[in-house]
């Protein structure tokens, strides 16, 4: 009988021919180098993770599955059984360092493609509970699969009853081990398994998504794109301007020598085209294959603002070789693949774009943290094109301080190994990288030369109606354009409506509440109030604070952390065309005396900032870099104190969720907006009428962007989420229109229904 890989008739050994290539392709375009590992012992580890992944495809019962006919469904599953047969086989490689854990990583690799990556514990277990129906599995393996020899890998030597209870003690014996190892040492072991696991996830569909092989490497990109650009820019004779211009000449002819590297620059002087003249200019001076540059942000408005800067820094590139040249990868983004003239099918796209198959990616903090810390092969699939590559971190005082100490570990570990080259973004820079050097050396200089911003710090607690109040005045009196930041939706809903009902000038409000379609329209609204000459009002939470391209004269904030109030600083008086912007510190309490700001943030957060402000009342945008550094000298102090997070992730733990650490625990429930997108719903239906299911799959794929747009989540009961829902399309619920407030608060506040305020 032939053996099958797939329902279309594919024969294993073809199969698994096509995944050793690929792999190899892969490798070829990586370099590189962990201690102790020789090259060629390296490649051996590929090429047997690779030609081992789908040995127990041979089982009769995955065969009579694979040919539709009846099997025993417990006995079908081929990875377990392919992963025991990898550790057996890979113990016999030539030249094998560090003990049994390059065996135990290459099982990992091989037991992981299908479902979660497992640490050596989970493997352990997942082994030892599922010993008797291995050996089930194994009384029905054909034989004739180890005379198979994919890309020349020798299948030979066959694998016996013995053998697999032997590969289970030794599992467990390396379970027991590994914990006591050093952190650093489990690191680089982890990367491995990673690099295994990632480049097997993608040889794994190359042939079959693509009907070729080897995907097309990254396209080389001109390092001059962004001053030509430039120089097609309007020229402004202001400080601000004076000092991009700089910055970016600057950074062109620093070199620190470290791979790890910081930009440090005060809002509004072009970060974003600083950051990536650096990275095309590191990219072109790169040895081999021209390395990915990716740029991971915070926040979706972020990503969008910064895709048009690529789009028209790269506009000719992207001309003739469309998304081979810029991809953007977060849940915005639309289903599509464009490569030259041509189009790709869906299959295709779907591959294109989960590997990250451009030369310059935008995409989320999580997609970058799940590539790291996660268990998902559909995020794991993206690792190893973080080896080698150029990654620049925005906005990284936004990265939760649990996760300093990981990332600067996995990420440093990943310049020594893979010569990735990272560069962290940031106005405030937290230290999460001690030993990086700055790309532009003494970005004091910069903030010493701005003082477009005076903060004032009002230290007595104030209710919201007593703000209102007090403020009131100046805004009637004093007319600019003015944004209220605010820590709680309670608190911004308050405050939207006290002087919405007072002012007669527009006031706006802007919130999570709010679907990312609404919230960048009212953006758009209140620049073009401001451009016709309009002093227009904004109520809004963090949602705006860093990234938002905005410029007003006055700012008040609610008390926080001093990155934010910092950070927020920067939508004030941003391009400088302003004598000088004035931002208001409050600290705002409930009617029982409780501060907002406790309900949001933690209390050392708030405690450092107290500490940095050391009661000052008022301070000027040359002071703020040493107020922040004494700031996040704390929180930094604080960071490194615990290693679990680390090691957990090192150890391929399932006790921490990279997801939770971002995200929290609750994501809430979420709700489309209909009223965002007046067809989304008869589409959503059309899509649910589709028969076959690969169609309907990638109809809804096009579809999702759409959704993501119109949709807001809330921490709400099940029972309270049904009374909300006007009705459920393809399992994405709409919401009704009395809960919903389009001109004013959007998702409409009512306790009863236990909204989390």
């Amino acid at each position: 009988m032939t053996l099958l890989s797939h329902s279309d008739g594919r024969r294993l050994d073809q199969h698994l021919d096509e995944v050793v290539a690929a792999a190899r392709s892969i490798l070829a375009t990586h370099t590189l180098s962990f201690p102790g590992l020789p090259p060629a012992t390296l490649a051996a580890a590929l090429d047997l993770t690779a030609a081992t992944h789908d040995v127990a495809k041979a089982t009769s019962h995955f065969q009579a599955y694979i040919r539709n006919e009846p099997y025993n469904s417990a006995l079908k599953p081929h990875a377990l059984l392919s992963a025991c047969y990898a550790f057996h086989r890979a113990r016999g490689l030539p030249d094998l360092p560090w003990g049994e854990v390059i065996p135990g990583l290459i099982a990992c690799a091989v037991a992981g493609h299908h479902s979660a990556y497992p640490g050596f514990a989970d493997l352990a277990t997942t082994v030892f509970r599922s010993l008797d129906t291995l050996h089930q599995q194994l009384d029905t393996l054909d034989p004739t699969v180890f005379a198979m020899t994919p890309g020349g890998v020798s299948l030979a030597g066959g694998f016996t009853h013995a053998d697999l209870d032997r590969v289970a003690g030794s599992l467990r014996a390396l379970a027991r081990s590994y914990p006591r190892l050093p952190l650093e040492e489990k690191i680089r072991h982890r990367i491995l398994g990673l690099f295994l696991v990632s480049v097997l996830l993608e040889a794994d569909r190359t042939v079959l998504a693509l009907g070729r092989l080897p995907a097309d490497p990254p396209l080389p990109l001109p390092a001059t794109a962004v001053p030509e650009h430039v120089a097609t820019l309007p020229v402004y004779d202001t400080e601000i301007g004076r000092i991009r211009g700089e910055c970016l000449a600057r950074v062109a002819c620093t070199d620190p020598g470290r791979p790890i590297q910081t930009l440090t620059l005060p809002t509004g002087t072009g970060k974003t085209l600083t950051a990536l003249h650096r990275a095309l200019a590191l990219r072109a001076q790169a040895a081999g294959a021209p390395p990915r540059i990716v740029v991971a942000m915070p926040y979706l408005s972020v990503i969008e603002q910064t895709d048009e800067v690529y789009r028209a820094v790269l506009q000719d590139e992207i001309a003739a070789e469309g998304d081979r040249v810029h991809l953007s990868s977060h849940s915005l983004a639309p289903f599509r693949y464009r490569a030259g003239e041509g189009s790709e099918d869906d299959n295709a796209v779907e591959f294109l774009l989960s590997t990250w198959q451009a030369a310059v990616v935008t995409t989320t903090f999580d997609q970058v943290l799940y590539a790291l810390f996660s268990r998902s092969p559909r995020h794991l699939i993206r690792f190893h094109t973080l080896l080698n590559a150029v990654l620049l971190i925005d906005e990284v005082q936004a990265l939760p301080a649990a996760l300093w100490l990981p990332v600067n570990r996995f990420l440093t570990a990943l310049t020594e190994i893979g010569q990735t080259r990272v560069i962290a973004l940031s106005a405030t820079q937290p230290g999460v990288f001690p030993g990086a050097a700055e790309c532009i050396p003494d970005p004091g200089r910069y903030f010493e030369r701005l003082n477009r911003v005076r903060l004032t710090i009002r230290y007595a607690p104030e209710t919201v109606p007593a703000f209102c109040d007090r403020i009131l005045p100046a805004l009637r009196e004093a007319p600019a354009p003015t944004l209220i930041v605010l820590n709680t939706i309670a608190a911004c809903e308050a405050v939207y409506r006290d002087l919405g009902a007072r002012l007669d000038r527009p006031v706006h409000y802007l919130s999570a509440r709010l679907p990312p379609a609404l919230r960048s329209a009212r953006l758009e609204a209140v620049k073009r109030e401001m451009a016709s000459g309009e002093n227009p009002v904004l109520v809004a939470t963090q949602c705006i604070e860093a990234g938002a391209d905005i410029d007003m004269g006055r700012v008040y904030r609610d008390f926080g952390p001093l990155d934010a109030i910092i950070q927020i600083c920067g939508r004030c008086n941003r391009h400088g065309i302003r004598a000088r912007g004035e931002v208001e510190v409050v600290r705002l309490v409930t009617e029982d005396g409780d501060l907002y700001a406790r309900q949001v943030y933690d209390d050392p957060r708030l405690d450092a900032t107290l500490r940095a402000l050391a009661g000052t009342v008022t301070l000027d945008e040359p002071a703020f870099p040493a107020r922040i550094d004494r700031y996040f000298a704390e929180v930094r102090d604080e960071a490194e104190r615990s290693e679990k997070v680390a090691c957990a992730f090192a150890e391929g733990s399932d006790t921490l969720s990279v997801r939770a650490l971002l995200r929290g625990e609750d994501d809430g429930i979420s709700f489309v907006v209909g009223s965002c997108d007046q067809d989304l719903r008869e589409d959503l239906r059309a899509v649910a009428r589709i028969e076959d299911r690969w169609v309907r799959r990638y109809a809804l794929k096009r579809l999702l962007p759409r959704v993501a747009r119109c949709s807001v989540s809330l921490r709400v009961s099940e029972e309270d989420a049904d009374r909300m829902t006007d009705e459920v399309i393809y399992g994405f619920r709409f919401v009704r229109e009395p809960y919903y407030d389009s001109e004013g608060v959007g998702l409409s506040e009512n306790p009863s229904l236990g909204l989390i305020l």
